[in-house]
This record gives C-alpha cells, structure tokens and sequence, in this order.
C-alpha cells in the first residue's frame, strides 16, 4: 500500500509540474504571437530599459591593441513583451567572436517596451562591445570594514561633451539625502533634493564593496576626444575612493563601474531632473 501510494503522489507531482510548463509554454507562444514594433534607436533608447549586469565580450590584450574604437558585433534582436531577447541576427561579421556574441545578447535582459499602457514585442538594434581585458590597480586598496553610513557619501558627476551630453552631479549622504546640481542639458537645471531609504543607501554601498571599488586604478582614459567624463567617488569610514571615467571601457575599466554609475542614478533618480518623467512634477512640489 505504502509503494503504491507513493507511486500515486509521484504520479500526481508530475502531473502539476505538466500543467505547469504547458501553462508556460502557452503563455510564451501567445507573447511570440504579437505584432513586432520595429524602434529605432532614439525610440528603443536601449540605456534605460538595460536590465541586469552589463556584459560584453574581453578579447585578449593584443586583439585589443589591433581593434578600432568602439568594436562592437551588432544584431537585429527581438524583444518579448516580458523583456527577453527571442532572437538576434548579426548585422556585422563579429571580428571572429560571433558566436560568443550572439549568446552574450540572447542571455540579456530589458525592461518591456510599452504601448498605450502595454507592453509590447519589438524589433531594435543592439550591441555587444569587444574590449580589451578588465584591468584593476597594481596596488588595490582593500574595502573599508568595518563601515556605517555615518559620514557616507556617494558622488556621480558627468561632464558635458562635444554634443548635448548631460552635464550634471548628484550626492547621495549616508542619511539618505540626495542633492543634484544641473549645470546643462538637462530637463531641470540647477540645485535640486530628494530623499532616498537609509536601507537604499547602503544596499548601494554594499554593491560599491561587491564590485571591488577600492580595488579599481583611479583613472581610465581612452586616448580619444569629444566625450563626456565621468567621476565615481565614495567616502566611508573615513576613506575616498575617486575613480575617473573616460570611455574607460576601452582602456579596462571593469564593466562593474558602469554598473555602480548607473546604480547610482537609478537610486538616486536622476532621469527626473535630466530627462523629465513622472517623479519631476511632484518632487518640485516637495522640495517647495
């Protein structure tokens, strides 16, 4: 009795995780099944609906040296409505990394394009960087432990360029308090504040200590003209970090910077003084 009862709940655990991957299998048919809405790149604006770490393909130091500025293996993807890539279709030859490049973009994430209030599939064009191996300081400094976010403070500047790039800096102290300072191109020049989470504040700083921060060399600068800086600082338990950016991907800089700059603004909720989104109205009503 005791074999043929478990025979029996095997039989019944089998059957619901049937129903399960149908009912998932239907699910993405049915996403597979919607119109595709070709974007272009003003209209995929790819940076903000990025999701997950960033990744690229690391060559070797001296295929580095021989490759042109800015080599990237591009594709044709599809996007889900739930922000999976379907497929991606090389649009350039791959510089012998196609492959690799192909299953670094089926494995990224976005955020879903939307539509008249839904989310939708869509065509865009995307890119998977070739760049030269991370490099971090000969000498690393150590993250500071113990650490509190007592006299904490995280500093994003990003410098203007030959075009429109945004020029601005924001501050976000280990209360929680945020500062920004809009200098141009921004939606909303000038000094600004907000608050964030002391919990928010020092889940960021835990990402700072994840990614080696310390342990970074202080600047990063490609021998190129034209672009924006970027400055990375951290003060915690009484020690700074400062890290230069200057297309600092293409000289090493590991990918985890632009993760932490990014995460930054994200926390910190820059795109509502930058660029304007909902937040911008009802944070001028509070800080009035």
């Amino acid at each position: 009795m005791q074999v043929r009862n478990s025979v029996i709940r095997a039989g019944c655990v089998l059957a619901l995780w049937a129903t399960a991957l149908a009912a998932i299998a239907a699910q993405h048919s049915k996403l597979s099944d919607q119109p595709i809405v070709k974007l272009d790149e003003n209209e995929a604006d790819l940076w903000e609906h990025a999701s997950g770490p960033m990744t690229a393909v690391h060559v070797s130091a001296s295929e580095a040296a021989k490759l042109e500025f800015e080599s990237y293996v591009s594709f044709e993807i599809v996007v889900s409505p739930d922000g999976h890539v379907e497929s991606a279709t090389p649009t350039s030859d791959g510089k012998g990394h196609l492959e690799e490049a192909r299953a670094i973009e089926m494995a990224r994430r976005f955020k879903p394009w939307m539509q008249d209030g839904k989310n939708i599939r869509v065509a865009v064009t995307d890119y998977v960087e070739l760049l030269p191996p991370e490099r971090w300081a000969l000498d690393p400094l150590s993250f500071p432990e113990p650490w509190g976010l007592k006299g904490a403070e995280i500093k994003l500047s990003r410098s203007a360029c030959y075009g429109r790039c945004p020029d601005y800096t924001v501050v976000i102290r280990g209360d929680g308090n945020v500062h920004f300072t809009g200098r141009r191109f921004v939606q909303m020049p000038g000094d600004h504040e907000a608050h964030v989470s002391r919990d928010a504040v020092k889940e960021l700083v835990q990402k700072f200590e994840k990614a080696g921060f310390f342990a970074a060399d202080d600047k990063y600068i490609a021998l190129v003209t034209d672009n924006p800086t970027y400055t990375l600082t951290l003060k915690v338990a009484g020690k700074t970090k400062t890290v230069t950016d200057y297309v600092g991907t293409e000289v090493g800089m590991p990918l985890a910077i632009v993760e932490l700059e990014r995460d930054v603004d994200e926390l910190a909720g820059t795109e509502r003084w930058v660029k304007g989104n909902a937040q911008s109205a009802p944070s001028l009503k509070e800080e009035n």
